[in-house]
């Protein structure tokens, strides 16, 4: 992270302080090297940075728990939703005894547990599963998961304010 970059970040935003920054992709191998740690150091110290986050590879949960260990970051952005929970197996664990925030990625399946789109592969599966034949955009599919999708919504929604916990 170049600090010169940032500083042009912030004049271009109109800002003097971002609330959260994050690196884009993030791989614990990064933990010990590099001097990225040093400079997201040196933009807290100046006001420039208020948090620093990640955001994890997609579906590998697990691959950011060093960094959380490490006590460098204070947020992590990730994919949870209906369809994908693995990071309740070692990463919400992590980030509650770190005192780490975690940003929800993908939250609707991206589009797909909206009822405005029927190609992600999540939706491809339950359609699948639930035996409904021909083509996915075929009016009989589309009808049936129109119908399908605002009580799976909610019942994710529920199930979301039930689990989920500000930490």
């Amino acid at each position: 992270m170049s600090l010169r970059v940032q500083k042009k970040a912030l004049k271009n935003l109109g800002l003097e302080t971002i609330d959260v920054q994050q690196f884009h992709v993030w791989s614990d191998e990064w933990v010990n090297q590099g001097d990225w740690l040093g400079a997201i150091e040196k933009l807290k110290e100046q006001g420039k940075v208020n948090s620093f986050g990640v955001s994890i590879n997609d579906y590998q949960p697990e691959n950011a728990i060093k960094l959380i260990e490490s006590g460098a970051v204070e947020t992590v952005q990730v994919i949870y939703n209906i369809f994908e929970q693995s990071p309740e197996d070692q990463l919400f664990p992590a980030c509650e005894r770190h005192q780490v925030g975690v940003i929800v990625r993908v939250a609707l399946d991206e589009g797909g547990l909206t009822g405005k789109s029927h190609r992600t592969p999540h939706l491809k599966k339950v359609i699948s599963a639930a035996n409904i034949s021909g083509e996915i955009a075929s009016n009989k599919s589309m009808n049936a998961c129109r119908t399908l999708l605002p009580i799976l919504i909610s019942l994710w929604i529920r199930w979301l304010k039930r689990r989920c916990v500000m930490f």
